[in-house]
């Protein structure tokens, strides 16, 4: 089910970022030397309007760079950990706390990504780091233990 879940949001996430590019008019953010690629400078209108049409993409949105950095960061991180837990249950012995350490890192990833992706007030801007990393923290913990139960006999 985490695989899942984590599998969703990065979909979502995908889906989102499109939107935001769509909404903002802003094809280069996350790409290559930040520029757009040829063939979308190339696009006609029709097709930019289905686009639109197709994504909802209209009213407020978050800028494009919160989806691809969240998006990179997810690309950065999730991976290692489904790659663990596939190997724990295929290969390893799981234990009794595997799948609490599994939903932790896919709670603690869900709640990083809402945090990064909301903006603040500005009183608790500087507190928002802090929030965000308590996400983090989870998940990369939950990861450790995981991967430290299967080297302890």
């Amino acid at each position: 089910m985490g695989a899942s879940l984590l599998a969703i949001k990065v979909g979502a996430l995908n889906i989102l970022t499109a939107r935001s590019r769509f909404v903002h008019g802003d094809l280069a953010t996350g790409r290559p030397g930040g520029q757009a690629w040829k063939e979308d400078g190339a696009m006609p209108g029709w097709t930019a309007t289905f686009f639109k049409c197709s994504l909802c993409a209209f009213g407020p949105s978050p800028p494009t760079e919160r989806f691809t950095g969240l998006v990179a960061n997810s690309v950065e991180n999730e991976p290692f950990f489904l790659a663990l837990a596939v190997a724990v249950a295929t290969l390893g012995e799981p234990g009794p706390w595997a799948p609490t350490l599994v939903k932790t890192y896919v709670a603690g990833r869900y709640f990083h990504a809402l945090v990064y992706m909301t903006e603040f007030p500005e009183f608790l801007m500087p507190h928002k780091t802090l929030i965000r990393a308590q996400g983090f923290l989870a998940s990369t913990f939950s990861m450790f233990f995981l991967a430290g139960s299967q080297l302890i006999d």
